[in-house]
């Protein structure tokens, strides 16, 4: 498979074991705000996890969801407002979990607790912790399905990331701002964790080759006869006419 694109993604390197110059991926980056595009699957409204703060520490989670050769695969998005690089380095994006383990395992690496779904507040009251592990999982309860395997073909969808819309980074909406594009820089969501570069191209290729339809009429061969008539030639426009010999 070739591919066509202004950027790099990650797993452009698999080219380089081979391509089949017929398939081809016209990488175009789309991006749409809020309402100009429905995706098909629903997004929370509200913040999953709260913002979590310590002493080094202040973790803000963003809710992501990629469409990926016809699979849906949800992540979460961990923005750390202390971290040296959040404002000034504008090609900072945190760190992407696409499951429960691997997320609660990296808030406990950062200094806060994760155990108990419910603290006490000052006055004795209850009430809910930052990050409820229920509702986390519920998120990602269907990943990798192929439920929107469909809206895919029918739109002719290679990849798709539905993610937070972020007005600047001193201050992030924390309802339903969604925006949605079409052929992403996958490496900016870490999607390396799903698929390594060589299984994504893989995957890729027989997406296009083998599951969306060809968008292209096939080209009609011309035998060679007719295509020199076409352009005003005969049968000797390229040969040496024969000479009689004198005896």
């Amino acid at each position: 498979m070739r591919i066509i694109s202004k950027h790099n993604d990650y797993y452009d390197g698999a080219m380089a074991h081979g391509q089949d110059l017929t398939v081809v991926y016209s990488r175009t980056k789309q991006m749409f705000e809020p309402k100009e595009f429905k995706y098909p699957f629903e997004m929370p409204y509200y913040a999953i996890i709260g913002e979590l703060n310590n002493k080094n520490h202040e973790l803000r989670f963003l809710a992501i969801a990629i469409l990926f050769c016809g699979r849906l695969y949800r992540a979460i998005q961990v923005l750390d407002v202390k971290h040296p690089q959040y404002y000034s380095n504008h090609d900072y994006h945190g760190e992407t979990f696409y499951d429960l383990a691997s997320l609660q395992e990296y808030i406990e690496q950062k200094g806060f607790d994760t155990s108990d779904s419910i603290r006490r507040s000052y006055k004795g009251r209850k009430r809910r912790h930052p990050f409820f592990k229920q509702e986390v999982h519920d998120f990602f309860a269907d990943n990798k399905t192929d439920r929107y395997q469909q809206f895919c073909i029918d739109n002719q969808i290679i990849a798709l990331a539905v993610t937070k819309r972020i007005f600047n980074k001193f201050y992030m909406t924390t309802c339903g701002e969604y925006r949605t594009i079409i052929n992403p820089i996958l490496k900016e969501h870490q999607f390396f964790r799903v698929f390594d570069s060589f299984t994504a191209y893989q995957e890729i290729d027989m997406w296009v080759s083998g599951v969306l339809p060809r968008t292209t009429t096939p080209m009609v061969e011309i035998e060679d006869k007719h295509k020199i008539s076409e352009h005003g030639f005969d049968e000797w426009s390229f040969r040496k006419l024969p000479t009689k010999r004198i005896s």
